[in-house]
């Protein structure tokens, strides 16, 4: 119980402050995806057509070019690969964290036990500070499809997903960092779940390119 109140403290922590590590649970899956490919991006299902999508589309360019994959220079004609992702936010959980006041026992001690009459015992109540909290799961999904198979039998090459917990719903501020650390080590070890911590100041989001 104390350790998973030192880990909720220290996530709400780093969440809580723009200026912090921004901390993501990583996990990936691949088939072989040699780099010098080009590719494409767009958004999936329902986010299409989405104008917030070309806020985080740059940043996923960004990566997949520092991955060593080149952008498709037109985007009429084929790509080697697609890239597709998604995000989003859940409505949010209530937790309560107790911290304990080391000293202010022995502070209350001392000025009420004094008026607790002989025989009686004095129990000291155990002193505490509560706090509240609304914690968000904010979370991105990215694929990485062969392009070169027909549409109708698409050949996923990588599937990633990522999440954060913390007290801001505010997406433009975490999801470039996701999108980092969907990325670092990329792909990664087929099948690894990591724990990557991102600096939200770590990925500029450039325009998506025209």
């Amino acid at each position: 119980m104390i350790k998973k109140t030192l880990l909720l403290l220290l996530a709400l922590a780093v969440t809580g402050c723009g200026t912090r590590d921004i901390p993501a649970t990583v996990t990936r899956f691949h088939r072989e995806l040699p780099p010098g490919q080009t590719f494409t991006v767009r958004p999936q299902g329902d986010q299409r057509g989405s104008v917030e999508f070309d806020s985080y589309a740059g940043t996923v360019v960004s990566q997949m070019v520092s991955a060593g994959y080149r952008l498709a220079p037109d985007p009429g004609k084929p790509a080697d690969l697609v890239v597709e992702f998604r995000w989003g936010v859940d409505n949010g959980r209530s937790e309560v964290v107790t911290t304990p006041l080391p000293g202010r026992d022995a502070y209350w001690q001392r000025y009420n036990c004094a008026r607790v009459p002989y025989p009686f015992a004095c129990e000291v109540p155990p002193i505490s500070d509560v706090q509240a909290f609304t914690v968000f799961t904010r979370w991105l999904e990215l694929d990485i499809i062969d392009a070169r198979r027909p549409a109708a039998a698409p050949v996923k090459l990588f599937e990633g997903r990522a999440y954060s917990e913390g007290t801001s719903r505010q997406l433009p501020d975490v999801i470039p960092a996701l999108v980092a650390a969907l990325f670092t080590g990329f792909p990664g070890l087929n099948g690894e779940t990591r724990h990557i911590a991102v600096s939200p100041t770590c990925c500029p989001r450039p325009a998506l390119p025209k």
